[in-house]
C-alpha cells in the first residue's frame, strides 16, 4: 500500500490549482487569473525581471508555451484560456480593431484584466497624399507602409470606428483591472520624417501627438463611463499637456464619475517647452476630479526634469486627503519643503511608498527639513525614493551653463515604445508580443556619466559660483561607510545637506535613513 502510495501518478491526478501554478512558471506571470498574487520564492531574482522592459522570460517564447499547453487537453485549455486573455493589446488600426471585435464576439473578454491602447501619432497636413506619391518613386516600401496608415487613420476616425468598438469591448469587460495608453513609433516613422525634411516638406507634412493623444483620452473615457468597471488603473507615461487641455470642456459631472472609478492615476507629461501655464488653467479641472477619486491608492503625476512645473503642488492635490493612498509620487516639480511636507502629513497613517524624482526645492528650503519631517511623522512609510532630488538654483545655474539635464520618465514606464514586427498568426487573438507593450528603460545622462569625486566636485563648484564655504568636518565617518545603526543614530542636520546642490551618493543615504526610523519603529 505505501509502495502504490509513492509512485508518480498521472498528471492529471493534480488539482486546477497546481496546474494553474505550472502554467505561471511557463508563461512567468506573477497573478494568478483570479487576482491571487504567485509568490515565488527563488534565491535568484523572479522570472518576471525585465531587460529594457522586455519580459526575459516572454522573449523566449510565452505564447507558444501557452498556447501548446492549451493544446494538451481540453482541461488544460480551460484552465489557460483565462492567461490567455488576461492582457489584450490594441493597436490604433483596422487590424487591431478586428482583433478587438473578435474577442468580443468570441466570449473571451471577459477574461481580459489587463487592456493597453497604442496610438501613433496623427498625420497632419493637407500634402501628405502627394508627399507619399513623390517618395514613392524612390522610397516605395516606405510610401507604401505610410499610404496604409493614412487610409487607416481616415477611416476610423471617419466613421468613429474606434470609439465604437472600443465602448462595445469595455462593456464586454467585467474583470478590466488596468487600461494603459502608449505613444507608439517605429523606424518607419522616423524615417519618413527624414525624407520630409530632406524634401522641404516638414512644413507642411507632420506627425502630430496631440490630437492623436486627445482623440484616445476621449474614446477611453466615453468606454469607460459605458462599462461596469469600478475599479481601474490608469497610466499613461507620455500624456500630452496640449491634450489635457480639452478637459477643460468635460462637464464637471463627468470628470467626478471617471474620478470615482480609479484606484491608481499613473501619468506623466511629457513636453518640450515649461507646461506651467498650461497646468495652471486645468487647476479647477484637477479639483473636480480629485474631489471624486476618493477611492485612489496610488498617485504618480510627473513632468519633465528638464522643464520642471513651477506650480505650487495645491494648485493639483487641493489639500484633499485620499483615505486609501498607499502610494505618491511627484516628479519634475519645483517646490517649497513645506508643501511636500504638508502633502505628506495629510497621508502619515496611509503612505507606503514616496517619490519624489526630479524634485528641486526652490530658494528658502533645505532638503534637511523634508527628511526630518519624513522621518518624525511618517507612521508607515516603507519606501522612499530620491533619484536626481536637487535645489532649483542649481539646476536653473547648470541649465544656464548648457549642462543637459535628461528629461526623465516615469519609474517604470519610457516616453514612448517602438514597436517590434514579429510574425503573428492573423487569426490568433493573443496580444502581441511583450515588447510590444512594454518599453524600454531610459538610461539616465547622470548616471552614464563617469563618477567624480565628492570632494573635487563640491569645492569647485564653491569656487566657480562663488558659494560660501561649506565646512566639511574631515573627522566626520563617510556615510556610506555607516553601519545602519550608526547612520540611525544621526540627527537630520548631520546628513550632508549643504543647501546649495544635492550629491548624488545623498539620494539613497538619505532613503535608508528615513526607512530605518519607520523599521525601528516597527
Amino acid at each position: 500500500m505505501i509502495e502504490m502510495m509513492n509512485e508518480p501518478g498521472p498528471i492529471n491526478f493534480l488539482a486546477d490549482e497546481l496546474l494553474s501554478l505550472v502554467l505561471s512558471f511557463l508563461i512567468a506571470d506573477t497573478e494568478f487569473p483570479d487576482g491571487r498574487e504567485v509568490v515565488h520564492d527563488y534565491a535568484f531574482p523572479p522570472y518576471n525581471n525585465k531587460r529594457n522592459g522586455t519580459n526575459a522570460v516572454a522573449s523566449r517564447g510565452e505564447r507558444s508555451d501557452l498556447d501548446r499547453y492549451r493544446l494538451v487537453c481540453t482541461r488544460f485549455m480551460r484552465i489557460a484560456t483565462p492567461w490567455k486573455f488576461r492582457r489584450f493589446t490594441l493597436r490604433f488600426s483596422s487590424e487591431g480593431f478586428r482583433r478587438l471585435n473578435e474577442l468580443v464576439d468570441m466570449q473571451l473578454a471577459h477574461h481580459t484584466r489587463y487592456f493597453t491602447y497604442m496610438v501613433r501619432p496623427y498625420y497632419q497636413g493637407g500634402d501628405w497624399e502627394r508627399f507619399l506619391a513623390e517618395i514613392a518613386r524612390d522610397y516605395p516600401s516606405l510610401a507604401e507602409i505610410h499610404i496604409s496608415r493614412l487610409a487607416d487613420q481616415t477611416l476610423l476616425i471617419k466613421n468613429a470606428r474606434d470609439i465604437l468598438s472600443l465602448k462595445r469591448a469595455l462593456a464586454s469587460f467585467p474583470s478590466l483591472q488596468q487600461i494603459k495608453l502608449l505613444r507608439l513609433q517605429d523606424k518607419a516613422d522616423e524615417d519618413i520624417m527624414e525624407r520630409a525634411r530632406r524634401f522641404g516638406a516638414a512644413g507642411d507634412v507632420k506627425l502630430h501627438w496631440e490630437p492623436a493623444c486627445s482623440r484616445a483620452i476621449e474614446a477611453l473615457g466615453l468606454a469607460l463611463m459605458g462599462s461596469s468597471c469600478q475599479s481601474v488603473r490608469f497610466l499613461a507615461p507620455q500624456l500630452s499637456p496640449e491634450a489635457a487641455l480639452g478637459l477643460l470642456n468635460a462637464p464637471r459631472v463627468t470628470m467626478s464619475a471617471l474620478g470615482e472609478r480609479l484606484t491608481c492615476l499613473d501619468i506623466y507629461f511629457h513636453s518640450a517647452s515649461d507646461v506651467t501655464a498650461l497646468m495652471s488653467r486645468l487647476s479647477n479641472t484637477f479639483r473636480d476630479f480629485f474631489q471624486a477619486a476618493r477611492n485612489l491608492a496610488t498617485i504618480n503625476v510627473g513632468f519633465p526634469a528638464d522643464s520642471p512645473l513651477n506650480l505650487h503642488l495645491e494648485d493639483v492635490f487641493h489639500h484633499i486627503h485620499w483615505p486609501r493612498l498607499r502610494s505618491l509620487g511627484i516628479q519634475g516639480w519645483r517646490l517649497h519643503s513645506s508643501e511636500i511636507s504638508a502633502i505628506a502629513r495629510r497621508h502619515k497613517s496611509e503612505l507606503r511608498e514616496l517619490r519624489l524624482p526630479y524634485v528641486y526645492l526652490l530658494d528658502g528650503s533645505r532638503w534637511r527639513d523634508v527628511l526630518s519631517i519624513l522621518h518624525d511623522d511618517m507612521e508607515r512609510l516603507e519606501k522612499l525614493y530620491l533619484q536626481h532630488v536637487n535645489y532649483a538654483s542649481h539646476i536653473n545655474t547648470e541649465i544656464m551653463n548648457g549642462i543637459e539635464i535628461p528629461p526623465g520618465s516615469t519609474t517604470d514606464e519610457d516616453e514612448h515604445i517602438d514597436e517590434v514586427d514579429h510574425d503573428e498568426d492573423p487569426n490568433n487573438l493573443d496580444e502581441p508580443h511583450q515588447s510590444d507593450t512594454d518599453s524600454s528603460s531610459v538610461v539616465s545622462v547622470h548616471d552614464s556619466h563617469s563618477e567624480i569625486s565628492s570632494e573635487t566636485e563640491e569645492s569647485s563648484y564653491r569656487q566657480q559660483h562663488h558659494y560660501p564655504y561649506y565646512r566639511h568636518n574631515h573627522h566626520q565617518r563617510d556615510l556610506q561607510s555607516l553601519s545602519e545603526q550608526e547612520l540611525s543614530m544621526l540627527t537630520a542636520n548631520e546628513l550632508g545637506d549643504n543647501g546649495i546642490y544635492v550629491k548624488r551618493e545623498h539620494w539613497h543615504i538619505w532613503e535608508k535613513w528615513v526607512v530605518l526610523s519607520r523599521r525601528q519603529f516597527s
